[in-house]
């Protein structure tokens, strides 16, 4: 059960930690094989930490200049907000170490159980930071703008974020620490992995067989474990509704399938510009048909419910 006065001391996941733990210390015992999937809540909003966190950053001033655009409209937001930046900034860099501890917490029981050499451990995130502005704006309760106001991450050099298919919202961390296998300290800045290929990798790295052939994503253990090369499968990604339209990564390439009056359609070469700030669309048609024909075909094969639109969708189930 959740604790409210333990959060207020200990953040809001470390009642999640608390089970995890429990979780291995149960089953270590065992000595069989064990899969967990911690999902904590840090640094989804609201961003309110315990007050111990953020005054490790209370020295912390924000300089403008050093954000992208991304930032600097939330940036605009928080103010809109009647935010003070520095105090937000605090409140999320106080978040994050919070985060931290948990997760620290629960590495150290792996290696108090004597689990650490054979026991793969991945940390990542489902998308980019959120941005601050709210649905409702100034008339959100003012716990909601209070803590709206603290969702200042930033994707660095990337364009975007959370509810985006820009970098800043699909390009996330991924650490993986398995001793005597994966490349302690190793960074690989080039290879594209994604979560539709965990169930392969996974599989592969277990010795798990007879798995399905058609699986979407790809086993890219070789990856993890120290490898450097490119994908063999192409990644589309859709986001917001039935109406929105698709985008593709192939190689260094990635274009947007896009048809509105503001953009239009994008291409961008992320090995020159990864922070997607050259469209390319004019100047490679061929590779435009290309990536175009491919996520037509991709389309093709979702469910019916998933590819129509969203007025065709609620007259089909008025009909049911």
């Amino acid at each position: 059960k959740r604790d409210t006065k333990d959060r207020a001391t200990r953040g809001r996941d470390a009642y999640i930690i608390d089970t995890a733990i429990e979780f291995l210390e149960a089953n270590a015992k065992k000595g069989k094989p064990l899969y967990m999937n911690v999902w904590g809540h840090i640094t989804h909003f609201p961003v309110q930490p315990p007050k111990a966190f953020s005054d490790q950053f209370k020295d912390v001033v924000v300089d403008e200049s050093k954000f992208n655009a991304t930032m600097r409209e939330k940036f605009q937001h928080c103010r809109e907000l009647r935010g003070d930046i520095d105090e937000g900034m605090r409140n999320y860099l106080g978040d994050v170490w919070n985060m931290d501890a948990g997760i620290g917490r629960l590495l150290k029981k792996v290696d108090e159980l004597g689990l650490r050499k054979n026991t793969i451990v991945v940390f990542s995130s489902d998308h980019g930071p959120a941005p601050v502005k709210l649905g409702g704006g100034r008339n959100e309760a003012p716990s909601r703008i209070d803590a709206a106001r603290n969702m200042l991450g930033s994707p660095g050099i990337y364009r975007g974020g959370k509810h985006t298919q820009f970098e800043g919202g699909v390009r996330v961390p991924f650490i993986v620490r398995w001793p005597g296998h994966v490349p302690a300290g190793r960074v690989n800045e080039s290879s594209v992995i994604s979560f539709i290929d965990w169930l392969p990798t996974i599989c592969k790295l277990t010795g798990t067989k007879n798995t399905a052939p058609n699986l979407d994503g790809e086993n890219v253990s070789d990856i993890w474990l120290g490898a450097n090369r490119t994908r063999t499968k192409p990644l589309f990604w859709r986001v917001g509704n039935v109406n929105a339209r698709p985008a593709v990564r192939v190689g260094d390439w990635k274009y947007y399938q896009y048809n509105n009056k503001q953009t239009g359609p994008m291409l961008y070469n992320l090995a020159e510009d990864p922070g997607e700030k050259r469209n390319l669309v004019k100047k490679n048609p061929q590779v435009v048909r290309r990536l175009s024909n491919q996520i037509n075909n991709w389309i093709a094969t979702l469910p019916k419910e998933y590819t129509q639109p969203n007025k065709q969708k609620k007259k089909d189930k008025k009909k049911q």
